[in-house]
């Protein structure tokens, strides 16, 4: 991104949204009730990939610094998110939901740093 004004709005978006993740995960039958729509395989990839968007925009730094930053705050937020559902009865923490997150995130971040090193040759920024 050019400008830096998005930046912190990404940080806050991505904040909001692992909360709400915390949250609506927090409510019993709100999981099954969107089992029926996606699977958890498909809900674990997307929300943590646009967490790793959000998180890769959200800071100043040359791609591998976004690399590392967004991937550590994805990981961190998987793990945070499998250990609270192991105080729910109706959830139960799962070392493979915390892999697709780590999966998803990174993935995520090497495209977006892909793209990013590309404009960067090209003399334009992302």
């Amino acid at each position: 991104m050019r400008t830096t004004r998005f930046r912190p709005p990404c940080l806050w978006i991505g904040s909001l949204f692992y909360l709400a993740i915390l949250v609506f995960g927090s409510i019993p039958g709100m999981r099954a009730a969107l089992g029926h729509y996606a699977s958890g395989l498909t809900l674990h990839s997307t929300a943590y990939s646009f967490l790793a968007v959000m998180f890769y925009f959200g800071i100043f730094a040359l791609p591998w610094g976004r690399l590392g930053f967004a991937l550590t705050t994805v990981t961190a937020m998987g793990a945070g998110d499998e250990f609270v559902q192991r105080f729910f009865p109706f959830r139960g923490a799962s070392v493979q939901d915390w892999g697709v997150d780590v999966a998803a995130g990174l993935v995520t971040c090497l495209v977006l740093m892909a793209i990013d090193q590309r404009l960067r040759l090209a003399g334009r920024n992302f």
